[in-house]
């Protein structure tokens, strides 16, 4: 009767912690998505990837693009998102309805998570695709962010997808 009075204690007790760690986690998820949806700069840094001055140079070369040529360039680097690519599509269809009038490319990138995606707005569709743009990770990104060079891959990525577009 011990036994079963332990094993119950230990079964309460694990499930009590398994739903504290799932309320956790759905709060931080939540938090994030919510955060996401109202973009204050072009850069999102929450995995600590780029340095204060990389964040400012991307800052520079996105704004002159937009200047330039209209199209809104986003950076978020997420350092958990249980649904990586549900987040980044709804991060793009927010921008593309808020700032970018659908002329924008999010990139997005998951250092923990060993993801990254770009999502591209519509009216950028017609420029470069999906398949184009699958390309200019694969080639220009992945090799950099293997090196642990977070900042140069998406220098490089951003460069690739500008001479794309033009």
């Amino acid at each position: 009767m011990k036994f079963y009075i332990a094993l119950l204690l230990l079964f309460s007790a694990t499930t009590a912690f398994a739903q504290s760690t799932t309320k956790d986690k759905d709060a931080k998820n939540k938090e994030l998505w919510e955060s996401l949806n109202k973009p204050e700069n072009y850069i999102i840094d929450q995995e600590d990837i780029y340095t204060p001055d990389q964040e400012r140079f991307l800052d520079e070369i996105i704004t002159d693009y937009r200047k330039r040529n209209g199209v809104e360039i986003v950076i978020i680097a997420v350092a958990t998102a249980e649904k990586f690519d549900a987040l980044t599509l709804h991060d793009a269809h927010k921008w593309a309805n808020t700032t970018a009038e659908d002329n924008g490319i999010l990139l997005a990138i998951g250092k923990g998570l060993h993801r990254m995606r770009i999502q591209n707005g519509n009216k950028v569709k017609e420029q470069i695709s999906d398949a184009e743009t699958r390309l200019i990770i694969d080639a220009f990104c992945i090799p950099k962010f293997k090196n642990n060079d977070y900042y140069q891959g998406t220098v490089d990525g951003i460069i690739e997808i500008v001479k794309k577009l033009k």
